[in-house]
């Protein structure tokens, strides 16, 4: 019954807060407590205000500086890119799996959850995946995993702020680099 899906749900948000702290821990533990990653953050960070300094002085040697340090940055972004993304993208792809296959195994066919409404038939694999029966209703512990997943794993990372900054993720992300890229060539 209801006391039943609760109790499922309920170790489902736990089984998730965990993966996420775990996922968090590792990532400190590979990326974030190196010297490596300090160094290159503080690199990144500096040559970002010399573009600054060197865009608000506007004259001639200001324009071949800016432009010799955002090759520079670029550089710097790639691997950023490489040394901080790849492998805290990894760590949470491998995490990510293993508590899938987990939850999908230990839970298969339980309800933890009903829904206020009936699944759109477009959601259905999600929300009714290895549940038995017609009533689409009722949501898998899966579905809940996914969930929790999405909004729980950004929180638990701002709330121990071991990544990069929001003016860092910028400055190195994916966008940023091409823009530059094609200004520069």
């Amino acid at each position: 019954g209801d006391m039943w899906e609760s109790t499922v749900a309920l170790q489902v948000i736990g089984i998730s807060v965990c993966g996420a702290l775990i996922v968090e821990l590792l990532s400190w533990l590979v990326v974030y407590r190196t010297s490596s990653y300090k160094r290159l953050k503080t690199e990144l960070e500096s040559v970002a205000k010399k573009i600054e300094l060197a865009q608000s002085a506007g004259d001639k040697d200001g324009v071949k500086k800016k432009k010799k340090l955002e090759e520079t940055l670029m550089k710097l972004s790639r691997e950023f890119q490489f040394a901080v993304r790849w492998k805290t993208g990894a760590i949470t792809a491998v995490m990510l799996f293993l508590m899938y296959r987990f939850v999908s195994t230990q839970y298969s066919g339980l309800v933890a959850a009903r829904l206020p409404f009936v699944a759109p038939s477009f959601m259905r694999r999600v929300t009714h995946n290895s549940l038995p029966g017609e009533d689409y209703s009722e949501a898998s512990a899966l579905f809940i995993y996914v969930l929790c997943q999405m909004s729980l794993r950004t929180n638990i990372t701002k709330l121990f702020n071991f990544g990069p900054s929001r003016a860092l993720n910028k400055l190195t992300s994916f966008q940023t680099f091409v823009e530059k890229y094609k200004a520069v060539n």
